[in-house]
């Protein structure tokens, strides 16, 4: 499996142990990674460390993934952020509503490391130096 030197990564997640999981899976394969378990605070960061991607769950509680995206890409800093859409619902339902809503992936959970990390490799934008560790 590649590594993710130097990409910054947010996770969106509002569970804390599977938040966790993604940031410490993802921080070992040498990324940067920021943690958020609600929209308010995701889009604070996006502002402030412009990460390369974002994970997103999809059932946020108040603002859902949905609605962060459209707001994500509604502000000049991150019009163009790709966000991997993760959810636990069925499959074949969620994909063509995340693809119509601008989300360059969808994954199913649970997801294996291999898959979010293929994902990443795939749809991120070049590795910046937004975000730092502290993020």
């Amino acid at each position: 499996m590649e590594r993710l030197d130097n990409t910054s990564i947010l996770i969106v997640d509002d569970d804390e142990e599977t938040l966790a999981l993604y940031l410490r899976a993802l921080e070992r394969m040498g990324a940067r990674v920021a943690g958020a378990r609600d929209a308010a605070t995701a889009l604070a960061v996006v502002a402030q460390a412009r990460p390369d991607i974002v994970l997103c769950d999809l059932h946020l509680p108040g603002i859902d993934g949905y609605e962060l995206l459209e707001q994500m890409h509604a502000r000049a800093e991150s019009s163009d952020l790709p966000v991997i859409a993760i959810s636990g619902s069925h499959p074949m339902l969620e994909a063509d509503r995340c693809k119509a809503a601008g989300f360059v992936e969808h994954l199913t959970k649970p997801v294996r490391l291999d898959v979010i990390v293929s994902a990443i490799q795939r749809s991120r934008r070049p590795p910046s130096q937004g975000m730092t560790p502290e993020s």
